[in-house]
């Protein structure tokens, strides 16, 4: 599937773990290989773009983005 969100932090790079929760979606994990901004690919994404990338399992309007990383 596909999944559309607008960036709310500084940056996005290629290959940045993501994580996808809801109510109904519980948690799905993806890794953003391929990264696209306004239809076009790109290697990253800045704050307010409206970002598209390919997820593994149906995520839903509500749920809630989040950058996963190593402490």
């Amino acid at each position: 599937g596909i999944a559309e969100f607008t960036l709310q932090q500084p940056e996005l790079k290629e290959g940045t773990l993501l994580l996808f929760e809801g109510p109904t979606t519980g948690a799905v994990q993806t890794q953003a290989d391929e990264l696209r901004v306004d239809g076009e690919k790109t290697r990253h994404a800045r704050k307010g773009d409206r970002v598209t990338v390919e997820v593994p399992a149906k995520v839903r309007r509500n749920d809630r983005v989040f950058e996963l990383s190593d402490r």
